[in-house]
């Protein structure tokens, strides 16, 4: 199968991020606020039946949410995160991967979280497991445990 990477920013090293205040209404000043940092985000086609990896970096513990959206509401698309390097194709496929995100089944856009991420590095794959090519979106941020959940 085909590895894409999806159209992101990189800078030196380093993932680009971006830095968002969450505000809310009816936040007292003393609460923490919401703080979001963007690690992957862009959009690519997916080949039918295809199995596709992105490197994130996290640089600090916190909840990492993910909004996928494709073109054909019918399809079926997975949505997985693991360890960086820790599963390649072969061990997807016999299911043997420590799936810290694992979203198959649900409806477009997909919005899934894992909270309590350690900072390190991570991959995020997108399985497109329908008989057609479509076009996706992503967007991978990690965001403080204050902001409210997707």
């Amino acid at each position: 199968m085909r590895r894409v990477q999806w159209n992101h920013c990189v800078l030196g090293t380093a993932l680009c991020v971006a830095a968002v205040a969450c505000g809310g209404s009816g936040a007292s000043p003393t609460s923490p606020q919401c703080s979001e940092t963007v690690l992957l985000e862009g959009g690519a086609p997916l080949a039918a039946n295809s199995f596709y990896t992105d490197p994130i970096t996290v640089n600090s513990a916190g909840r990492v949410d993910i909004v996928l959206d494709w073109d054909i509401a019918g399809s079926r698309i997975g949505l997985y995160m693991t360890p960086s390097g820790t599963c390649p194709i072969a061990s997807f496929n016999a299911r043997t991967c420590t799936f810290l995100i694992r979203s198959e089944d649900g409806s477009k856009p997909r919005r899934v979280s894992a909270s309590n991420i350690a900072a390190g590095r991570y991959d995020v794959h997108t399985v497109n497991s329908a008989e057609q090519s479509q076009v996706a979106t992503i967007r991978v941020s990690l965001k403080s445990e204050t902001c409210p959940p997707l």
